[in-house]
């Protein structure tokens, strides 16, 4: 959920990256309103138990946040370009990811979650749960996000900063960058420390390097799918891939990332590049909406998770999606805008 850069070289991919940006924050906000029917999700009990539901939101889980990463790393392969001094970027990370992080988690998440009771901070202290929830990001929802991209983001800057010092090294710095970052995402928990960020980290760089590795690779892909023989059948694979996973609950690692991988290329490949005044403006806002949406759903499942699934998917997708735009609308309005991270 990265800002588009101003660089003309990406100027005739901005209505493309903004496109696949507003399906991620649609897949994402869907994901979170029907979430109550996951059977891998137990924070709240429904009488109702919608089968269809239960396997689209396991083909919802794996596409959307894999997608994210990717065009944060897609876009970060112009800004690593534009930035000379690490502490400057560090710095405008810090205030685009964990400003916002503490904003929305202590003055948005913390009263919603107290209001309507949450199991998890019911028996604690406003001092507790911003020691053990907080600074230790543990149990804080989707804003999960929010620390584990800044470390990728320090992680990658480090890596490609020392791979450029290098002679014959920095002439494949982005191959490089994959490769540990495949590694990261197999044996990255060894060197975590047990901090869930760093562990998230670790677990999600190799889409953001898949990203900055299709942006420096990206004539080879698009000859690829302009035979149309070969993206009718990326597609159909594809298709097939992620009706298989959501109803095989034990998918292999490998097959796991490969499907991921195909997905990304594909709407990569296949997303229109063209605007409309719809998608222009859920695209500026995807940030706030993925910040304030999530919070919001959990009042409908603390007050009526037995409702009629239409009647949850109406006011958890089109009600509290509305308020999450509308929420940052205002917020820009009232020129509070470091709270999304602008």
């Amino acid at each position: 959920m990265e800002k588009l850069s101003d660089n003309s070289n990406i100027k005739n991919k901005s209505n493309k990256i903004n496109n696949l940006r507003v399906l991620a924050i649609i897949l994402v906000v869907l994901g979170h309103s029907i979430i109550i029917y996951s059977s891998s999700w137990d924070l709240y009990q429904t009488s109702n138990k919608v089968i269809f539901l239960d396997y689209f939101k396991k083909i919802i889980d794996i596409i959307p946040m894999p997608l994210f990463f990717a065009i944060s790393g897609y876009l970060f392969y112009y800004s690593h370009k534009r930035y000379h001094n690490f502490i400057v970027f560090t710095i405008k990370k810090f205030k685009r990811l964990i400003v916002p992080f503490f904003c929305v988690g202590i003055f948005y998440l913390l009263p919603i979650r107290r209001l309507i009771k949450y199991p998890g901070y019911m028996d604690k202290s406003l001092f507790d749960i911003f020691i053990n929830n907080f600074l230790k990001v543990s149990d804080i929802g989707h804003l999960w996000y929010l620390p584990s991209l800044f470390f990728i983001f320090i992680i990658s800057e480090i890596l490609l900063l020392m791979m450029e010092k290098i002679p014959y090294i920095c002439k494949k710095s982005e191959v490089i960058f994959i490769t540990i970052s495949t590694i990261l995402y197999f044996v990255g928990y060894r060197i975590a420390f047990s901090y869930p960020p760093l562990m998230s980290a670790y677990s999600y760089i190799i889409w953001f390097s898949f990203g900055f590795f299709m942006n420096k690779y990206k004539v080879i892909f698009d000859y690829i799918y302009r035979k149309k023989i070969i993206l009718i059948i990326l597609v159909v694979i594809n298709m097939i891939l992620l009706i298989y996973c959501s109803l095989n609950d034990s998918t292999k690692v490998i097959l796991n990332l490969f499907i991921r991988g195909l997905s990304i290329m594909n709407l990569f490949e296949l997303m229109p590049n063209y605007s409309n005044i719809f998608f222009d403006k859920i695209g500026e806002n995807t940030f706030g909406i993925y910040l304030f949406h999530s919070p919001l759903v959990y009042i409908t499942f603390a007050n009526i998770p037995n409702a009629f699934p239409i009647l949850i998917i109406i006011v958890n997708f089109f009600i509290w999606g509305f308020i999450a735009f509308e929420l940052t609308r205002i917020i820009r309005k009232l020129h509070l805008k470091f709270i999304i991270g602008e």
